[in-house]
């Protein structure tokens, strides 16, 4: 009933998009929707698959759930956030590239669309912590209230404010369920919910600088070819991200760093 519930919530979007708005705006909705989905519900999709039985097998060992939460959510926020930032950032390139100059107007959603990416990756980390301890009852009636929220913040959202107060309704759903899902998590397993953001935080910091210095960097230097503007726009963002992450070196850093070296040793 749980997976129902995140079934209906996930695609009565377009239902009620297709009833409140024309076709051409559903068809923008969609395809930015579709390219979003092929990053951030991707890893969402691998999260579940290998977390879920890791902490299934642990569900009776807080301590280890508590730092194995923690970790997963710092690697996943190191990884979701600058792809998500580096997909906003290239936007224009990414559409025209991908779909063509006709479906221009749906740049913008795109770019909303990845904002809510960064939270709907990190949902499945405390859904699975929340699977793994038994507690399908309060998963079920999670997901009835989230249903009912989306549906209704949906249509008023989208009456007043149009398509963007449609899409932006959809972002912060994303992050509400997030918080939801975080709260309940650290709760069954007697974390700290603050502790558990502060290093989403420190990640979200990490990508955002180098993001502005991108932004600022595209309107002094302006490429004809798209791929070159793509390749430029990718490039200086991640070696500023690589920059930006040895100076503060956060959890994620190191774990990646550590990785690649026990590899070469090999």
């Amino acid at each position: 009933m749980s997976s129902l519930m995140m079934t209906i919530s996930n695609n009565i979007q377009t239902a009620i998009l297709a009833k409140m708005f024309k076709l051409d705006v559903v068809g923008n909705f969609t395809q930015a929707r579709l390219l979003r989905n092929v990053t951030s519900e991707s890893l969402s999709s691998v999260v579940g698959q290998v977390l879920y039985p890791f902490f299934s097998e642990k569900q009776n060992d807080n301590n280890i759930l508590k730092e194995k939460l923690i970790q997963s959510l710092s690697i996943i926020s190191y990884v979701t956030t600058p792809l998500m930032f580096l997909c906003m950032l290239n936007a224009n390139e990414l559409i025209r590239l991908l779909y063509g100059d006709k479906w221009l107007l749906a740049i913008p959603y795109f770019q909303i669309f990845c904002v809510g990416g960064i939270f709907f990756s990190l949902q499945d980390v405390n859904i699975n912590i929340i699977k793994a301890k038994g507690r399908s009852k309060a998963l079920f009636v999670c997901n009835l209230a989230k249903t009912i929220y989306l549906c209704l913040s949906l249509i008023v959202c989208a009456k007043f404010w149009g398509i963007y107060g449609f899409l932006w309704a959809m972002v912060f759903y994303s992050i509400l369920a997030f918080l939801l899902f975080a709260i309940l998590s650290t709760k069954y397993i007697r974390a700290s919910f603050f502790y558990q953001c502060s290093g989403i935080v420190v990640n979200l910091l990490i990508a955002l600088l180098p993001c502005i210095v991108v932004y600022y960097l595209k309107s002094i230097i302006v490429c004809q070819s798209l791929m070159s503007q793509f390749t430029i726009n990718t490039v200086v963002y991640l070696l500023f991200f690589f920059l930006v992450s040895l100076i503060t070196k956060p959890f994620a850093f190191r774990y990646f760093v550590g990785k690649i070296k026990r590899m070469i040793n090999r």
